[in-house]
Formats: structure tokens, C-alpha cells, sequence
């Protein structure tokens, strides 16, 4: 039996060779509703052309509202699926014909004689499959069997338009070429139908390049006009947040690096009497933070001695691009741990900024 997957080229040739028959069919619409009329010429300018094209393209001389152009980008992004689900559709019908049992002991209705398998054909979507046998003696009708040998679909019946008869139809297939023949029951009356079976000719390479290669990777007016708004839009976002920037003076932040930091907040926490201020280990796994530790030698009571460092950390910190963790500070025995953020983020930053913005303003 015949194998429904084909080469790769065929899927190709086949989509092609469509694209090119309704393409051409579209470009016999009225000149002006295809290409760029001279005032759509003038309007955009020799050197400007089409929005979203360059002037001398091979499209930018169509009109991107056009069915023509439309259909020819359309056609272009669908391709590539089409074909793939024309390969399944073809593979499927392989899988079909070689996992499904034939039908035995199929006999003619006029002789009884056992029938011959000819050939098989799909219903429903492709997604049935239907055996044809023929009577060896040539006797009509054929029979199509359904898979399990018991119910059988029943050809629809043809009647002579001169004697009102019923028709009996029978075909006979060469290399390229499918043949069928109608007998009338009652006046013998006979009409023959011939079918190619290979009727594609070799697609024209300059035609499969205008009306196909050239419309690959272009995109619709639809999705130009999309681009542009959004563009627009992310100028429009950029803008306001240039201008959120300069209004909240984020390049005005203090960035510090890890060892110049602990160098000053050694320094600062010594003059209150914290002894042996140091970092202890970072981690850079979502944004840096560090860890640190310092000692109170002093007699100050545990809620007195957190509360004094706080404010050291927030004061000092507030210009910088850190920050003093949630959670805070902990102590235990006049050993005092805590951790530090350091913001580098255009979001994070401009969260500083406006932090430093409002303390001014109470000041």
C-alpha cells in the first residue's frame, strides 16, 4: 500500500506552489489596492518608504493593509506549522494503515466469490480507516469494510440521468493516473473520468521567491504598528524615570565599597565604645549583604546598647547604598550581631533616594 509520508521538499513544494496559486489570484485586485499609490509615495517620502520597511525592499512597495500583503505575511509565518502538521496528519495515516488488521473473507454480493483488497481510504477527519475490496470477476459494487470486519459503509448511490438506473462505479489506477468508469445498470450508458495523479508542475524559482522567500521573517502591519507602541511606550516609561532620577538625585548616592565601609563603621562605632567592629561573611546569592559583629565593654544595659548602635548604622548609612537588615540587631553577653544590605539596583537605588528625600524634608 501506498505510503502517506512524503519527502520533506514535497511539504515544501506543496505549500509553496498553494501560496503562489492564491497569491497570484489576489494580484489581479486593482493596482492602487496592492501597490503604493504616488500620493501614499509622496506622503512617506522616496527614502522613508512603508513603515517598518526599507524603501527599495522588495515588499515596500505594497500597500500593508491589503489582502495581497496580508496574506502573503500571513502565509509566510504559517509555513513552517502547516507543513509540520501536514507531516503528522500523513504520518498518522502510515501508523493507521500498518497497526490495523485487514478485514478476511470479504465475499461479492452478486457471486459470492472472496473479494481482493484495492486499496484503502480515510473518513472522519482522516481518523477512520476503511478498506476497498473489489470482486475479482469485476462485479459491482465495491465494498468498504470498517476495521473489524462486520459493519460495512455503503457508497452513496448514483442514478443515470437518462434512465434513472443506479450507476455502478468502478476505477483502475496506472503509475500517474487514476481512471474511473461509470456503467449504467439499465441502458449500459458509460462515462469515463480520468485523474492525474502527479499534476504539479515545477514551481518557477523567481515566482516561489516573490510570492514566498520574500515574505519569510516580515511581519504584519498589525505587528509593526504593535512595535511602535511599544517603543513609544518604553521611551514614555524611560523618560519619567529619568526624570524620577534627577528629581529624587540618585547619582547623588554615597556607593561604598565592603572594605572602605567596615574601615569607617570601626571607626565611628569605637568612638561610642564598641570594641573589634568587623564583617564577618557576605552572601551574593539574591543581592550582597554581610554579616557583622561588635563588642560592648562597656556597663550599658542590653536595650540601651542595641538601640545606640541602630542609630549609628541608620544615621551614617542613610547617604550610602546600605542599609541596616529588618530583623535588626541582636546581643547576647555584649556581643552584638546583625547584618547589612547593599542596594545596587536602579529600583533599589531610587528606594534610597527617595528615603534620603523624605528625611530632608523633616529636617
Amino acid at each position: 500500500m501506498t505510503n502517506y509520508r512524503k519527502s520533506d521538499q514535497e511539504y515544501i513544494d506543496a505549500y509553496d506552489r498553494q501560496t503562489i496559486t492564491i497569491l497570484k489570484e489576489l494580484e489581479k485586485a486593482p493596482k492602487d489596492e496592492i501597490y503604493c499609490s504616488k500620493d501614499l509615495e509622496n506622503i512617506q517620502g522616496s527614502e522613508k518608504g512603508i513603515p517598518g520597511l526599507l524603501w527599495g525592499d522588495p515588499l515596500s512597495k505594497y500597500i500593508p493593509l491589503s489582502p495581497f500583503f496580508e496574506t502573503g505575511i500571513s502565509r509566510a509565518q504559517m509555513k513552517e506549522s502547516s507543513i509540520i502538521l501536514s507531516k503528522r496528519a500523513d504520518e498518522e495515516k502510515d501508523r493507521l494503515v500498518m497497526n490495523t488488521r485487514v478485514p478476511q473473507n470479504i465475499k461479492c454480493k452478486k457471486c459470492n466469490t472472496e473479494m481482493a483488497l484495492e486499496t484503502h481510504l480515510f473518513k472522519e477527519n482522516d481518523t477512520l480507516l476503511l478498506f476497498i475490496f473489489s470482486c475479482p470477476k469485476h462485479h459491482p459494487p465495491k465494498r468498504a469494510i470498517y476495521p473489524d470486519g462486520r459493519r460495512e459503509w455503503t457508497f452513496p448511490v448514483k442514478s443515470c440521468e437518462k434512465c434513472g438506473s443506479e450507476i455502478y462505479s468502478n476505477s483502475n489506477r496506472k503509475i500517474n493516473t487514476l481512471t474511473f468508469t461509470d456503467t449504467c445498470s439499465g441502458c449500459g450508458d458509460v462515462i469515463t473520468d480520468e485523474y492525474d495523479l502527479d499534476p504539479h508542475e515545477t514551481i518557477n524559482e523567481e515566482e516561489r521567491k516573490k510570492y514566498c522567500i520574500d515574505w519569510e521573517k516580515r511581519k504584519s502591519f498589525d505587528e509593526h504598528l504593535e512595535e511602535i507602541v511599544d517603543f513609544m511606550e518604553l521611551m514614555n516609561r524611560n523618560n519619567k524615570e529619568k526624570e524620577i532620577k534627577e528629581l529624587y538625585e540618585t547619582d547623588k548616592i554615597e556607593k561604598v565599597n565592603v572594605p572602605k565601609l567596615e574601615e569607617r563603621l570601626a571607626k565611628l562605632s569605637g568612638e561610642l565604645g564598641y570594641t573589634k567592629f568587623k564583617f564577618d561573611n557576605h552572601s551574593t546569592e539574591k543581592y550582597l549583604s554581610v554579616s557583622f559583629s561588635a563588642q560592648d565593654p562597656t556597663d550599658r544595659e542590653e536595650r540601651e546598647s542595641i538601640k545606640k548602635l541602630t542609630i549609628l548604622l541608620e544615621n551614617n548609612l542613610l547617604v550610602t547604598n546600605w542599609r541596616l537588615m529588618t530583623y535588626g540587631i541582636r546581643y547576647q553577653l555584649g556581643l552584638l550581631t546583625g547584618k547589612l544590605r547593599a542596594y545596587q539596583d536602579d529600583v533599589g537605588l531610587l528606594k534610597i533616594a527617595k528615603e534620603i528625600h523624605e528625611a530632608k524634608k523633616q529636617k
